[in-house]
């Protein structure tokens, strides 16, 4: 049914361009990364095109996001996906949408705690954008209007998980995955997905509203995690060890606001979550799993002086509540991240910088410096590299042998 929507979509899309004026846009991209130690080898050579259709009426409107990429690094023919295909109708003091949709909740910038919607491509969580690794979700979304205020309404009727690198030759494969599927100790069995029925389904609501300067609103979801959680069953052999992955439901309830205080900017969000999943080292726990509830924050707070110098702050962290000695994470995990950047010869050159501080305790971080330059209208060049440290087994720390260079240049239509 999905399938058949999104085809009819882009169908009527192309259609009502025969009679009504459709917008055409998109960009063609294309992006090496090379390792520049031991091995000096290329992580990503890909080619990326987006066309993007527009077809928009007095209270509706088509939309088609389409993406065709090819990187002979990691697949064998381009692969073809619709990122977005839906159909939007204003009826008075209402806004249906309908369709694959993506919808990202939160006001901070990449990390936002009440982000509950659609899941992730963690296959290039490094190199991608938030909005570039999101997957897009068949769902109908409701908006109702009324004075100032705004609730928003979605539902959706079948799960879908995260895209996990599985390959252990992948540059971006977690350790915990690796981990697993090299010992020839463990067997790892398929993930239990939720049943398509009814009862699995999920469902979100927001409500929101802006006061003067201050925006802020408050959300609820109750879904599925999208990743799985790693399930010890059993020993079925002498020394061998049986894993099941399996999602997970959980319900949540956020907060988020943005305000501004002369020329600084300042956002933060706020996420309860009754049931999280941690590994822990308790031989009483015959399963390795423990479950606690948890409490995500974020504060973000941006300024621009000195002729367009652009500074941004976070604080991310998660409280775990009812904690044990035997879980393998903090009960109070702190992260730090950063960014700056200043433009050059009237804006035509920006030279960046960007980290992240993921764990205190691990001291492992990344770095970003890079430079864009817009060569004419439509058309960019960027430079740059990725340089991570820390701990083996800590989450950036890990991919200390992914140091890279990067190019990317686009044109944009």
């Amino acid at each position: 049914m999905c399938k058949l929507f999104m085809r009819i979509i882009i169908i009527l899309t192309i259609f009502i361009g025969q009679v009504r004026a459709v917008e055409l846009g998109g960009f063609l991209s294309e992006n090496l990364s090379i390792k520049f130690q031991d091995e000096q080898e290329f992580i990503k050579k890909e080619t990326w095109l987006r066309l993007k259709l527009r077809s928009r009426m007095e209270s509706s409107g088509l939309f088609t996001d389409i993406d065709l990429c090819y990187d002979p690094l990691y697949h064998s023919v381009p692969e073809l996906k619709i990122k977005e295909a839906y159909a939007d109708l204003s009826l008075g003091q209402f806004d249906l949408r309908f369709g694959r949709q993506i919808v990202i909740w939160g006001k901070a910038d990449e990390f936002n705690p009440t982000d509950f919607i659609n899941p992730e491509d963690y296959r290039e969580f490094i190199s991608l954008n938030k909005s570039d690794r999101k997957i897009g979700l068949f769902y109908p979304k409701v908006d109702y209007y009324f004075g100032n205020y705004r609730v928003e309404g979605i539902f959706i009727p079948f799960f879908t998980p995260s895209e996990i690198p599985m390959d252990t030759s992948h540059p971006w494969i977690p350790y915990q995955i690796k981990d697993i599927i090299v010992d020839p100790k463990i067997i790892l069995t398929e993930p239990e997905e939720p049943k398509h029925k009814l009862k699995n389904s999920e469902y979100a609501l927001k409500f929101g509203t802006t006061m003067e300067d201050f925006d802020f609103s408050f959300c609820y979801f109750e879904g599925f995690f999208d990743i799985p959680v790693m399930f010890r069953e059993g020993i079925i052999l002498p020394d061998t060890i049986v894993i099941s992955p399996k999602y997970k439901r959980f319900r949540a309830g956020g907060f988020d606001f943005a305000t501004t205080f002369r020329d600084l900017g300042l956002r933060g969000e706020l996420a309860y979550v009754d049931k999280g999943y941690y590994i822990t080292t308790d031989s009483l726990d015959t399963d390795r799993i423990v479950e606690k509830a948890n409490l995500s924050f974020i504060l973000d707070t941006d300024y621009t002086f000195l002729e367009n110098f652009y500074l941004n702050l976070q604080w991310i962290g998660r409280y775990i509540f009812d904690y044990d000695e035997g879980i393998e994470e903090d009960e109070l995990e702190n992260r730090f991240v950063f960014s700056c950047h200043k433009y050059f010869f009237y804006e035509e050159l920006k030279l960046g910088l960007s980290g992240m501080v993921y764990n205190l305790r691990d001291q492992d971080y990344m770095l970003q410096p890079y430079l864009e330059y817009s060569v004419t209208d439509g058309v960019f060049f960027e430079t740059g590299c990725y340089l991570f440290g820390g701990k083996e087994k800590s989450m950036l720390g890990q991919f200390n042998k992914n140091n890279c260079l990067f190019l990317k240049t686009s044109y944009y239509f």
